[in-house]
């Protein structure tokens, strides 16, 4: 609750400044990791590097939070991120990890997502029978 109050406070307006104020000055792990996973979202289609860079920081706070959503969150983040720098193997990985998360929160909405996302990798390298089979999954 503090953390999404301090977060729509200090950036109702989505500015980076405003979340890497929180970065920066908040005491609060949660607050702080909340605003590195909205940074990558943020920069998600433009900044490649940058966005894989924010998700990991805010999945090495969730870890330490023991905060298994925030956890898939910036796994599938940092997936989206290297899907893009065009490391599908890793990117692979970072999905698959986010799944097992997911599923573990009892997040159906991101085990969707991740299964798409996984089935994309797939597809793309040429495996339609694995894509199918997290295509229909995903479902």
């Amino acid at each position: 609750m503090v953390y999404s109050m301090l977060v729509h406070s200090l950036c109702s307006g989505g500015t980076l400044d405003s979340l890497l104020t929180i970065t920066r000055n908040s005491d609060d792990k949660k607050a702080v990791a909340g605003a590195f996973l909205q940074l990558s979202e943020e920069v998600q289609g433009s900044e490649f590097q940058r966005s894989y860079d924010f998700a990991r920081q805010a999945c090495v706070l969730y870890k330490q939070l023991n905060d298994i959503k925030g956890m898939a969150r910036s796994y599938f983040n940092m997936g989206y991120a290297l899907t893009d720098l065009g490391k599908l193997d890793e990117s692979l990985n970072n999905y698959l990890l986010s799944l097992d998360l997911f599923s573990q929160a009892g997040d159906k909405l991101g085990e969707g997502k991740a299964l798409n996302d996984i089935a994309y990798i797939y597809q793309y390298q040429g495996n339609q029978q694995e894509a199918m089979k997290y295509y229909k999954q995903a479902l």
